[in-house]
């Protein structure tokens, strides 16, 4: 077997080992959600030594990191809005996404382990709505800029369509229907809101 060759395998067994640790971390959080995060279970499930797992990734946020960009790539949908329009355009292609990949989205929604994965992105993602709703906020007051970017960032979470499903059996589809509705509602009136001051600002003699 030539060099290339052995390099080549090698890639692929380090590529193949790395699949079956995440695959194991998605197999004990749905089975698991509650439970706290345990390489020693992540090692029994994956079928590999722990040292295995260290090779892969030096440690547990990065692990878990891997596992949440893997879990966002396999939706095939952006899970943050670049513009406004995709606000009101995202939710529910996105929403069915979650619908479709449920058991994993769902553990990582109520798992300790999910949410510190998410919160460490947490800044990007305020960015990204921050920047999708940079035309729309302005002229705003900084509590209603805050309170606009809240709101719309809670309709296009995998908890509103997980709310939506467990509460309401709306599902996938349907669902992010329902949230792109209600943004497209409250980025309306705010449009109409600054039209109308603007209007009352023309027509004031002072």
């Amino acid at each position: 077997m030539s060099q290339k060759a052995r390099v080549s395998l090698r890639d692929e067994q380090a590529r193949v080992t790395r699949e079956r640790i995440l695959e194991a971390v998605g197999a004990i959080f749905e089975r698991e959600p509650d439970a706290a995060f345990s390489f020693d279970d992540l090692s029994k499930e994956a079928g590999v030594g722990r040292r295995t797992i260290f090779r892969h990734f030096k440690d547990k946020d990065e692990l878990l990191d891997a596992f949440l960009s893997r879990t966002n790539e396999r939706l095939g949908v952006p899970v943050w809005p670049t513009c406004e329009a995709d606000l009101v355009d995202l939710p529910p292609d996105l929403f069915e996404a979650l619908e479709k990949n449920s058991g994993t989205v769902h553990a990582l929604n109520v798992s300790v382990a999910g949410r510190e994965v998410r919160l460490r992105d947490n800044a990007a993602r305020q960015a990204a709505f921050r920047k999708s709703l940079k035309a729309a906020s302005k002229g705003l007051s900084p509590q209603e800029k805050a309170y606009l970017e809240a709101v719309v960032h809670l309709l296009f979470t995998t908890s509103a369509w997980q709310i939506m499903k467990d509460h309401w059996n709306l599902q996938g589809r349907d669902a992010g229907k329902a949230s792109a509705w209600a943004i497209g509602i409250l980025l309306d009136a705010i449009k109409n809101k600054k039209t109308k001051l603007e209007l009352l600002k023309k027509s004031d003699p002072d």
